[in-house]
């Protein structure tokens, strides 16, 4: 990622799903990248990068319901906590974009739409991810999930991994059963990280 992503990650390669909790009490908080953030979300950013050709090839200005089905688990409102989520129709339209893209990312995972993921979405899913609204903060990190397969690229490297056991670390209690799979994948980024380092070392 830019230097603006890479530039405001911590130390958090300890974290996994069974001491996040632990590290949400005792380490320096995690910053989500909110310079990056704000950077994705200007609209001007944003149409300068929808009108690029190599964008149009995968990506509508229609929502894609179908796509977004997929991940329709991560838009549910059946649990007492999402009573306390703002929630009006241009936010359901976000996240509803959002969880089209991660559909996209579930096609093909390249780097072209890794890169693009934020810029064509609505302002709206940005802005709630720096409100660090639950759902949203859970979204982002499927999006940084779907690095995994990415990891050998310089602009990639340890992303992943830092920032889905930093998101893990802003996301309530409640919400942590919808970050499973994140934590999974980065728990299996570590693995086969420790393990490659053990055996460069013998």
């Amino acid at each position: 990622m830019d230097s603006a992503l890479r530039g405001h990650r911590h130390d958090i390669s300890d974290v996994n799903i069974s001491n996040v909790d632990a590290y949400r009490d005792t380490s320096e908080p995690y910053q989500l990248p909110e310079e990056w953030l704000s950077l994705i979300a200007m609209s001007s950013v944003m149409v300068l990068f929808r009108d690029a050709t190599m964008a149009q090839r995968w990506w509508t200005r229609d929502l894609d319901e179908e796509k977004a089905q997929v991940f329709s688990h991560l838009i549910e409102r059946v649990m007492p906590r999402d009573q306390f989520e703002p929630w009006d129709p241009d936010t359901r339209e976000a996240y509803m974009y959002a969880l089209a893209a991660l559909g996209n990312l579930r096609e093909s995972a390249d780097s072209m739409r890794l890169v693009g993921f934020l810029g064509l979405l609505p302002t709206k899913y940005s802005q709630l991810i720096l409100e660090r609204q639950p759902r949203a903060l859970v979204i982002f990190a499927h999006y940084f999930a779907f690095m995994a397969g990415h990891t050998t690229m310089w602009m990639i490297g340890k992303t992943p991994q830092k920032e889905i056991a930093g998101i893990a670390s802003l996301v309530p209690e409640e919400w942590q059963p919808l970050m499973q799979w994140p934590l999974s994948v980065r728990d299996s980024l570590v693995s086969a990280s420790t393990m490659a380092a053990s055996m460069n070392v013998t």
